[in-house]
């Protein structure tokens, strides 16, 4: 179900930079969750730039998404 989760984000992705800009909120979401269902599905070097994006773009008080998104970079450094 990863598998089918990363085409629709990558997809989605696209469309929502398109209409809504690189830097909004909704890419945003759609770039950390695009990284988590890449990581998710062993491919850990293909995810690795997307987590470091939606890290930059995390606000202060999104410690939980935050956390997340470390926690599989950290397994990337590691192997």
């Amino acid at each position: 179900e990863w598998a089918k989760a990363e085409q629709v984000l990558s997809r989605s992705l696209e469309q929502i930079k398109l209409k809504h800009g690189a830097k909004s909120e909704l890419a945003r979401q759609a770039t950390l969750f695009l990284g988590q269902s890449l990581a998710r599905q062993g491919r850990l070097a293909q995810a690795a730039p997307h987590l470091t994006e939606s890290l930059e773009k995390l606000s202060p008080d999104q410690g939980q998404e935050k956390l997340e998104a470390l926690v599989w970079l950290l397994e990337y450094k590691c192997m």
